[in-house]
């Protein structure tokens, strides 16, 4: 007679035992069963690693950065201090993405007037990438000399403050204009949708900023270098990995298609797509989410993670955060 397994009574045939096809089946309807409950109560299980990406980013946004882990390496772009390398089609836009631009800002410009005001200001929403590195402004002298004059100027990147100073301007002829042009200390990385502004103020009400052709705001001309391309990829700083058997990865982006690699010194291994869903960011913003695994083991030793976005039809393409955990 045979004996039976503790967890399932499934039969345990001695070789002296008699057995049946109906015990056979018997027991692997048991089996069946078994596992397909598992799954079921499996399938109410959350993703916890997924979950885990999902809260660290959560913290880097929320200031509370926990640094990165042996098994887990995340970037969330509120700074490109996680940023070893990267195309200089991608520019940060000083927030929480990368952004590539199939367009490019130019420069901009609103012409003058003969009003004046001591104050004027002058703001300008980018319509594609670029970098503004300046402006070009006038100055009017009422009174009856020649003179310097001292212009303060405040910069303004999507409402924040990022450069402030003073630049002496070149005499003008007594009731005349002269005109100047500021060039910042750094250029300032703009994206589609990036307000720039400027305020001048003179240091008298003898010597005032020119207005544009409307008499409205300050006249004159941003300065942009144009930044474009149809791709582009940034390479992570190395981190020390302990062996593993392999990657699972996320990049939530909009637009276009992204790819994801890691790279052990000359050595890359490409990740292979798994799905697609759309979502928000942690911004609440609507993407893409793009998976990615990879089944090969992998040794332990330095790795860094390597990001390209592609624009495809699309005209823009933003990355807002990637993760990779090893499994």
């Amino acid at each position: 007679m045979a004996t039976y397994t503790t967890n399932y009574n499934l039969h345990q045939w001695a070789a002296e035992n008699p057995f049946l096809r109906t015990d056979f089946n018997g027991d692997f309807l048991k089996i069946d069963t078994a596992l397909g409950e598992l799954a079921a109560e499996r399938a109410l299980i959350p993703d916890l690693s997924y979950n885990v990406y999902n809260l660290l980013l959560q913290n880097e946004y929320d200031g509370k950065t926990t640094g990165q882990k042996r098994g887990l390496l995340f970037d969330g772009f509120r700074t490109l201090e996680g940023v070893a390398q990267r195309s200089s089609a991608l520019l940060h836009d000083g927030k929480s993405a990368l952004v590539l631009h199939r367009s490019g800002q130019s420069d901009v410009g609103w012409g003058y007037s003969g009003n004046e005001e001591k104050a004027a200001g002058r703001s300008h929403t980018a319509v594609g990438g670029g970098l503004w590195t300046g402006l070009t402004y006038r100055i009017y002298n009422n009174v009856q000399y020649a003179s310097t004059t001292e212009v303060h100027y405040t910069v303004q990147v999507d409402g924040k403050t990022v450069l402030t100073g003073t630049q002496r301007s070149p005499s003008a002829p007594v009731g005349s204009y002269c005109e100047d042009t500021l060039t910042f200390s750094q250029a300032l990385p703009v994206c589609a949708g990036t307000v720039c502004a400027v305020t001048l103020e003179t240091n008298g009400s003898f010597f005032t900023p020119g207005l544009d052709s409307a008499g409205t705001a300050l006249g004159g001309t941003f300065h942009f270098t144009p930044v474009t391309g149809t791709s582009a990829s940034l390479t992570s700083v190395t981190y020390a990995l302990p062996a593993c058997g392999g990657l699972r990865a996320w990049v939530r982006h909009t637009g276009g298609t992204a790819a994801l690699a890691v790279k052990q010194g000359s050595l890359q291994h490409s990740l292979t797509p798994a799905a697609q869903r759309q979502t928000v960011n942690l911004q609440g913003a609507a993407c893409t989410e793009s998976e990615f695994t990879l089944s090969q083991a992998l040794t332990a030793g330095d790795y860094a993670v390597v990001l390209t976005l592609s624009l495809g039809e699309s005209d823009t393409s933003a990355v807002y955060d990637y993760g990779v955990l090893l499994r």
